[in-house]
């Protein structure tokens, strides 16, 4: 997909758009093989929820099918209790889950390199973001399909050498529609007035407004 991608840039007509989007950090979680056993030495550590009981949840929560004690996609030892079990899953599935992490990351240096290397970088606007946010073992979970508070905090970084200072971080609010306002904004175009969320850029400039 990265040979693609920076192939197509070669080959655009200037200005372009391009959406790159991994997938590989999905299950069942096959790294490539030369990432595949960089984390078999690495002990994980659970998240604070990881021996979530539910007895404070909502009733759907005790019914969600997504326990990491019964993940099929590995082979844990047959003689392991239950807890034992759960702990040897979130093992292998992190391994797993973070070299796969690792093989995009690599990739995304690739990308960037290409934007340097190509003298494109100081006029590209660079937008690292995600579905959802970090919500692997939370609650002992191994699936994300509920609003707790680590799903939807989501991963949003923006690169644009000039405009934006690296290195920042604003703790204000914002959601995923602000999305298309603000690459439009940056991009200097126009926002439809039905186009909903609100450009973020002066957040990214460090001047959050006084409504904001």
């Amino acid at each position: 997909m990265t040979d693609f991608a920076i192939e197509g840039m070669r080959q655009f007509k200037q200005p372009f758009f391009m959406m790159m989007q991994f997938f590989n950090d999905h299950r069942p979680f096959d790294p490539p093989h030369k990432y595949e056993h960089i984390y078999d030495n690495t002990r994980i550590p659970e998240p604070g929820t990881f021996y979530d009981d539910y007895s404070m949840r909502a009733a759907p929560a005790k019914e969600a099918r997504m326990r990491i004690a019964d993940m099929p996609d590995f082979n844990p030892p047959k003689d392991l209790t239950e807890r034992q079990r759960k702990q040897w899953n979130y093992q292998k599935f992190m391994q797993h889950f973070l070299a796969t992490l690792r093989s995009q990351d690599d990739n995304v240096g690739r990308l960037l390199d290409y934007l340097d290397k190509s003298g494109l970088a100081d006029n590209t606007i660079v937008v690292y973001t995600a579905d959802h946010g970090f919500f692997l073992g939370d609650h002992g979970w191994f699936d994300k399909r509920f609003m707790y508070e680590q799903a939807i905090r989501v991963p949003w970084m923006v690169r644009y050498p000039g405009r934006i200072k690296p290195g920042g971080v604003s703790k204000d609010w914002i959601v995923n529609i602000d999305n298309a306002p603000t690459a439009l904004d940056l991009a200097g175009l126009p926002v439809p007035q039905e186009m909903q969320g609100r450009s973020v850029a002066p957040l990214l400039q460090g001047s959050a407004p006084r409504d904001w």
